[in-house]
C-alpha cells in the first residue's frame, strides 16, 4: 500500500506548486520509509527492482515538479556559482557536458538534501577540492610532455611534475605540490623507478594521536623514500599534519579548512561524505595529473610491510600468471589484453570484499595514465550529479565491477594512446585471502582472512568492531617515533587477535553483489 502510495502520489499530480510540493515530498517518502522499515524488521529481502521501481517514479515525480519557487531559484543560483570553478577546469567535452545536463537536477537534489537521511552530500561537495577544480587545465597542459606527432592519437602522452614546475605556471598548492614531487620523481627516475605517492584523508573527530601513529607507521612502512601526502580538513589535523611534517620531509598537508565554515556560497558545513569524495578524490586528480602514481590508504589501514613493489608490480607487468586483467567486472581475454595492455600494464589496482563482488574503496592503487586522469575525473563529476549514490557505490559503479545501475553516469572519453575498441579503464584485483587483509564484508562472526595473517601486508581495520586494535597499533606508534617496544608488543598480539577469524575465502560464484546506504536507492537511470 505504501509503494502503491508514493507512486500515485508523485505521478498523480504533474505539476504541484512548491507549497504542496514540500509535503507531498515528505510524505511520500515517509511512506516509503516506513515500509522499508517494515519489511527489515520482519526479515524480508526488499528486491532491488521492486524498491528502484517504486523510487525511481518518485524521482520521475520530483522531476517534474514546479523548480520557478524562490527558495529553488535561489538554491539553483548557489549551484552554478560552486559550479564555475569545475566547468572551466573540466575540459573534457564528455564530463562537461554531464555537469551541464545535470544542472536541472539540482533543485530536486535539495529537496532531498533537506531530509538529512536520504543524501550524502549537498551542492557544496566540491568546495575540499577547488583548488584542484580550478588550475586543473593548465597544471595538465605544464606537466604533459610535447607531442611530437599533434595528429596522431596512437600513442599516450605523459606527464612530469618536474615539467610542470619547469613551466612557471603553477601557483598556490599547485606550486608546492609539484615541488614536494620532483625531488622523489627525479630520485627515482635516475634509478630507472616510478614514484608513487601514498595519499590519505583526516577529517572529522579523528584523534590527533592515532594520525600522529598512522603517519609514522605509514612512512615507515615506504622506508620514507615516497612522498606521503595528506588531505586534512580541521585545524588540530591539520596541525598535527604541520608538527610531522617539520620531522619527516617526505610527509605533505594538503589543508582545506572547511569545516566551520557556515554561510557561504557553497551552503555551510560540508558532511563527512562530502569531504571523504572532495579531499580523497580531489588529491588522487591533483597527483595524476602530474603524472605521479598514487595509492590511496584509509587512515584505518595499518602497513605491515611496504605495499608498493606488490602493488606497482600488478599495475605494470601483472606480476603473478594468475593476476588477470579486468574491465567491467569481467577478466580480459587473452587477445583483448595482449592488444589493450601495453607492456601488461593496467589502470588501477583494487580490491573485492572477502565475502562479496563490490569494491572497497579503502586501498586502492591508480598509475598515472591518460585513462586514470580521466577516469579521477569522471568520480568526481558522478559523485557531484548524484548525491544520493554512497561515495564507495560509485567507485565501485566507476569501474562497472559489481554495480551497474547508479543514476546520472557521465559518458566515458576516448582514451588517446589506446585503440578506440578497448576498455576506457582497466585493472587487477589484490589478494585479499592473503596479503591485503579486509575485517569487513561478511556476515558477523564470518571468517575474513585465508592465510597471510600477521604477515600479511596490511590489515583494514574497517568496522567499529576493530577500531579499538587500530588505535592500539597506532597508539604506538605516536608513542615512539621509531616504533620501538611498544609497537613491537602491539604486533606481537596481531597472531592471537587474527587467529579467530581465519577460514576458506568463498568461491567466486558464492560472493554475492553488495551494496552500501539504503537498497532503496539502486536506482536505474531514468
Amino acid at each position: 500500500h505504501a509503494v502503491r502510495n508514493a507512486a500515485s502520489h508523485g505521478l498523480g499530480f504533474p505539476s504541484p506548486p512548491m507549497t504542496q510540493a514540500y509535503p507531498l515530498v515528505t510524505m511520500t517518502f515517509g511512506a516509503l520509509m516506513e515500509f522499508v522499515d517494515h519489511m527489515k524488521q520482519h526479515g524480508a529481502s526488499i528486491h532491488a527492482q521492486v524498491a528502484g521501481h517504486s523510487v525511481a517514479a518518485l524521482h520521475h515525480a520530483f522531476m517534474r515538479l514546479n523548480v520557478e519557487e524562490h527558495a529553488f531559484r535561489e538554491a539553483s543560483r548557489k549551484v552554478e556559482i560552486n559550479l564555475q570553478g569545475m566547468m572551466k577546469a573540466l575540459q573534457q567535452p564528455a564530463v562537461v557536458v554531464s555537469l551541464a545536463l545535470c544542472m536541472p537536477c539540482w533543485p530536486v537534489f535539495q529537496v532531498l538534501s533537506a531530509l538529512a537521511s536520504l543524501a550524502y552530500r549537498a551542492h557544496g561537495a566540491m568546495r575540499a577540492s577547488s583548488w584542484v577544480l580550478s588550475d586543473l587545465s593548465s597544471a595538465r597542459a605544464s606537466a604533459l610532455e610535447e607531442q611530437t606527432h599533434p595528429q596522431s592519437d596512437t600513442s599516450e602522452r605523459f606527464a612530469h611534475p618536474c615539467r610542470a614546475l619547469e613551466s612557471g605556471g603553477l601557483r598556490g598548492q599547485w606550486l608546492s605540490l609539484a615541488q614536494h614531487l620532483c625531488g622523489f620523481s627525479r630520485l627515482f627516475s635516475s634509478i630507472g623507478g616510478h614514484v608513487t605517492a601514498v595519499v590519505a584523508v583526516v577529517y572529522g573527530s579523528l584523534e590527533p594521536q592515532w594520525l600522529r601513529g598512522f603517519l609514522r607507521r605509514t612512512a615507515s612502512a615506504v622506508h620514507e623514500s615516497m612522498p606521503l601526502v595528506l588531505a586534512c580538513d580541521g585545524e588540530v589535523l591539520c596541525g598535527t599534519c604541520a608538527e610531522e611534517r617539520a620531522a619527516d620531509k617526505s610527509i605533505f598537508c594538503v589543508s582545506c579548512d572547511l569545516a566551520e565554515e557556515e554561510g557561504d556560497e557553497g551552503g555551510g558545513s560540508p558532511t563527512s561524505e562530502e569531504l571523504k569524495v572532495a579531499l580523497v578524490f580531489g588529491t588522487v586528480l591533483a597527483l595524476l595529473t602530474l603524472g605521479v602514481d598514487a595509492l590511496f590508504v584509509d587512515a584505518d589501514v595499518y602497513l605491515l610491510k611496504n605495499p608498493l613493489p606488490s602493488l606497482q608490480r600488478l599495475a605494470r607487468d601483472g606480476g603473478p600468471r594468475t593476476s588477470k586483467a579486468f574491465a567491467g567486472g569481467l577478466p580480459l581475454s587473452l587477445e583483448v589484453a595482449a592488444r589493450c595492455l601495453p607492456a601488461g600494464r593496467v589502470d588501477m589496482v583494487v580490491s573485492e570484499h572477502f565475502h562479496a563482488r563490490c569494491l572497497n574503496s579503502g586501498l586502492f592503487f591508480v598509475r598515472a595514465s591518460e585513462a586514470s586522469f580521466l577516469w579521477a575525473q569522471r568520480y568526481l563529476a558522478w559523485a557531484h550529479a548524484w548525491p544520493l549514490g554512497a561515495e564507495q557505490n560509485i567507485f565501485d559503479a566507476s569501474l562497472a565491477h559489481s554495480l551497474r545501475d547508479e543514476p546520472f553516469a557521465p559518458p566515458t572519453s576516448r582514451i588517446q594512446g589506446r585503440p578506440a575498441d578497448c576498455p576506457a579503464v582497466t585493472y587487477r584485483l589484490m589478494d585479499v585471502a592473503g596479503e591485503f587483509l579486509l575485517t569487513v564484508g561478511g556476515p558477523e562472526g564470518a571468517p575474513w582472512w585465508e592465510r597471510g595473517g600477521a604477515n600479511a601486508t596490511s590489515i583494514h581495520f574497517a568496522g567499529p568492531l576493530w577500531k579499538g586494535a587500530a588505535a592500539r597499533l597506532f597508539g604506538a606508534w605516536a608513542a615512539d617515533r621509531g616504533g620501538g617496544a611498544a609497537a613491537k608488543v602491539a604486533e606481537r598480539r596481531l597472531p592471537r587477535l587474527l587467529a579467530p577469524w581465519q577460514g576458506p575465502e568463498p568461491g567466486k560464484e558464492d560472493k554475492p553483489p553488495c551494496y552500501f546506504g539504503a537498497p532503496a536507492f539502486t536506482l536505474k537511470n531514468p
